[in-house]
């Protein structure tokens, strides 16, 4: 399936501001490349060498009010990864 135009965009930027690669996934496109996972959506997952874990849970993305308090919680994932 071919990433929209504007996804791969988002990724890129996102790439370029944190550092870290971004892919954007579809329910759909995330079950077929990760079948084995149990998923609960919507979510965000990192993957290192070939493990996938839950960088943001479900619950966590649902509790967020606003883009800027999501976009801060990612923040501090990835400094607490980074350091």
């Amino acid at each position: 399936m071919k990433i929209p135009r504007r996804m791969a965009i988002q990724a890129a930027v996102v790439s370029l501001i944190t550092g870290v690669a971004v892919e954007f996934l579809h329910r759909d496109e995330f079950r077929e490349r990760y079948s084995h996972v149990n998923a609960e959506y919507p979510s965000a997952y990192m993957k290192r060498g070939e493990e996938l874990s839950v960088f943001v849970s479900r619950e966590e993305m649902n509790s967020q009010q606003s883009l800027s308090s999501l976009m801060d919680l990612v923040r501090a994932r990835l400094d607490e990864i980074t350091g």
